[in-house]
């Protein structure tokens, strides 16, 4: 029994230092700050130019920088890595972006003043 657990620590151990396995709290962070910076570059800046296009494009620039930098990254440092895939993640995370931006306008030219 007792080198069981002992096994079972050790493998826990392993899965929580293996450089492949999911790291939630890492992307948990990302995905809740990364909205800020939609907001702060790209829909606020809208707002006062009431200007949805805006939102829209300089949130789009938000997501570029912020996906080309997370791509070419891995690229440079992960064996493997896919460049076909990468540029498509890019192309992605700067029209969600741009998309969230224009939604985010939205929201706030809806139920504000503004």
């Amino acid at each position: 029994m007792a080198i069981a657990r002992d096994e079972q620590a050790i493998q826990s151990a392993d899965a929580a230092t293996d450089p492949g396995a999911a790291q939630l709290a890492p992307a948990a962070a990302f995905y809740a700050l990364y909205p800020i910076g939609i907001v702060a570059f790209g829909v606020l800046p809208a707002v006062a130019a009431q200007d949805w296009v805006r939102a829209a494009t300089m949130s789009a620039l938000f997501g570029f920088l912020a996906y080309v930098t997370y791509e070419l990254t891995n690229l440079a440092t992960l064996k493997g890595w896919s460049a076909q895939i990468a540029m498509m993640d890019i192309a992605w995370g700067a029209a969600l972006s741009g998309v969230a931006g224009a939604a985010g306008y939205w929201a706030v030219r809806t139920w504000t003043d503004r």
